[in-house]
């Protein structure tokens, strides 16, 4: 074992990290919450110091410190073998996907908010929601007031009456309308007729006034003559 670890050269070092890395990495792919268990990070910690001796010793050996960029390569190996936390590893990965179905829910409520917008104007532009105004036909003047029946149920005679009948409802109609009008005439006349009394009243109060104050006027005088 000795031996094997004296022959170990610091391209053998950097294979065996390079080895020990990928299936570090593939473990990482592999491994679930359910199936597999987290990986020791004891063990890695004594692959990688196990690996760095060696590369100490070939060091040691060979009388070289090596080149700044070997010395940083072996001071990596037990950093980020140690650094390796597979709950650390789990967890990042439930946060995306969290922020994903956030992000995937958000647009789609905007592309469904927008295509029932764009429904709502077609409908509106076909004129699903606009009402119709109503319109009332309305009869003639021959025809107002006549209520239509069915003549099959009734007999000659009863029709000749019943058309007797709505002709003089149809005439009453007629004359109960001029009475309204005869009747609005009146209230007019009288109208008249109380504005021109009061004129009348005004007139001869007027008239009485000036009558008593020419006979005032006419018995001054009288006695002025008859002090003369």
């Amino acid at each position: 074992m000795a031996e094997k670890k004296k022959k170990l050269t610091r391209n053998d070092a950097a294979e065996l990290y390079r080895d020990l890395h990928k299936a570090m990495s593939q473990m990482k792919k592999d491994e679930t919450q359910e199936t597999k268990a987290p990986i020791n990070n004891k063990v890695a910690k004594q692959i990688a110091e196990a690996i760095r001796a060696s590369m100490k010793k070939d060091d040691a050996i060979r009388g070289s410190g090596g080149s700044a960029g070997d010395s940083s390569l072996s001071n990596q190996i037990p950093d980020e073998a140690s650094s390796y936390n597979p709950s650390a590893r789990q967890a990042t990965p439930l946060h995306g996907f969290s922020n994903a179905s956030g992000s995937q829910l958000a647009i789609t409520f905007v592309v469904f908010f927008l295509l029932a917008k764009v429904s709502f104007s077609a409908l509106e532009f076909s004129g699903v929601f606009v009402v119709p105004n109503a319109n009332a036909s309305l009869a003639g003047n021959g025809m107002r007031g006549r209520i239509p029946f069915s003549t099959s149920q009734y007999s000659e005679a009863e029709v000749t009456v019943l058309k007797q009948l709505d002709a003089k409802r149809a005439e009453m109609e007629e004359r109960v309308i001029d009475l309204n009008k005869r009747e609005q005439e009146m209230n007019l006349k009288e109208q008249e007729f109380v504005a021109r009394l009061a004129e009348i009243r005004d007139l001869t109060e007027k008239l009485k006034l000036s009558r008593e104050k020419t006979e005032a006027q006419r018995n001054s005088k009288l006695e002025q003559l008859s002090n003369v």
